[in-house]
């Protein structure tokens, strides 16, 4: 679309644009995509590692593991180098109940067709997809794959539904051996890489993440219970990033409740926000829908960006911070939401994160640090 191309094209890099259409013609596209192509290149120069010895180029590498373990085992894939960049959105593709055999086979496509095969190609929650997409996707790959040798692709799935899922049931042959790293081992991976990126952007220009005690480009806001300042700190870090900007906007507000919340529902406020820099975008999320939200904040956090059923697509720009807020209870009471919430907790501890409590709770903590100091003079 036109209007929407000149409105996001803030850095003007095709001046002589012109079209009265409402749409761009398929030369004005193309010299759009060249240019796009020069001014952000693949930024994935040197080649992953790919374990050779749990896993066969030029083959799928199924991996199949609890369902609590599954975000931790795709961070795992592309944590063998930690001095490369994060997995992009292009790499890996979590599937929903609303993934097409379309969305697939363009992973197929670009795993085979990737230049000098130096990425990792991911397809995650595979058992998701419904038997008639599953039964496209798997005649797609083995007819695209046919005769390639040199592509890196993995399936992640969960254990859960393991019995009745059509894909994995196929592809049980092509199953791998993978462990997960440790929850700590993760947390320090994405520690490293929220704050190096912070690191390389303030050398290009002015970045959010400057106010983040750690200066990390991401922040989870947690609580037991609501009324314990959350909202307060989220504000207060938009505060300071106004004493360093009084034209920008600062804070974007994305509240996240339910029944239901898929990437469509979040999609419809953040399209709102395509071409935001240097801001705050605080996701307030309730507590009755942390169980729903892991995959979502896994592509928000961990790709930075986020694609809607209809082909819409967001992307976080390298100059905002990604604030998270949410109160995390001390017990579930609905039985059915316990595997789902321990996905999310366990996600959410590999972030850099910061507790708030009440004043007995703290008032508690800063008498065990006099105690702790008095005995280190001691």
């Amino acid at each position: 679309n036109t209007s929407s191309f000149q409105r996001c094209n803030s850095v003007n890099f095709l001046p002589d644009l012109h079209t009265k259409n409402k749409y761009l013609s398929f030369e004005e596209l193309g010299r759009v995509l060249a240019v796009l192509s020069e001014h952000y290149p693949d930024h994935i120069h040197t080649k992953r590692a790919f374990p050779v010895k749990v896993f066969k180029t030029g083959s799928p590498n199924l991996i199949v593991t609890e369902p609590s373990d599954v975000l931790g085992t795709v961070l795992s894939l592309y944590m063998q180098d930690s001095t490369l960049p994060l997995p992009t959105m292009e790499e890996v593709l979590i599937c929903s109940k609303y993934t097409t055999d379309e969305d697939v086979t363009l992973l197929w496509r670009r795993a085979v067709c990737d230049p000098n095969f130096t990425r990792i190609f991911c397809l995650v929650h595979a058992e998701r997809l419904s038997y008639h997409v599953s039964d496209k996707v798997l005649q797609s790959l083995k007819k695209i794959t046919q005769g390639q040798s040199e592509y890196r692709l993995v399936i992640v799935c969960s254990s859960e539904d393991e019995q009745r899922s059509h894909i994995l049931s196929k592809l049980h042959a092509f199953r791998r051996q993978f462990t997960m790293q440790s929850v700590f081992k993760c947390a320090e991976y994405l520690r490293h890489h929220f704050t190096s990126a912070t690191d390389e952007t303030a050398r290009m220009q002015a970045c959010a993440s400057a106010i983040d005690v750690e200066k990390a480009n991401v922040r989870i806001v947690t609580s037991q219970r609501s009324g314990m300042g959350k909202s307060l700190f989220i504000k207060r870090m938009a505060q300071a990033l106004q004493c360093t900007d009084q034209h920008q906007p600062h804070l974007v507000s994305i509240p996240i409740h339910g029944p239901l919340v898929t990437a469509d529902t979040v999609m419809e406020l953040l399209k709102l926000h395509l071409c935001v820099q240097f801001s705050i975008f605080h996701f307030d999320i309730a507590s009755d829908v942390v169980w729903q939200v892991d995959t979502i904040l896994f592509s928000l956090l961990i790709l930075k960006s986020l694609t809607d059923s209809h082909g819409q697509l967001w992307r976080c720009h390298n100059s905002n911070i990604l604030a998270v807020e949410v109160t995390i209870p001390s017990h579930k009471d609905d039985s059915k939401q316990v595997t789902p919430m321990k996905c999310t907790l366990q996600f959410l501890d590999m972030l850099p994160s910061f507790k708030c409590v009440g004043p007995q709770e703290s008032g508690k903590q800063e008498h065990i640090k006099k105690i702790s100091l008095c005995f280190v003079q001691l």
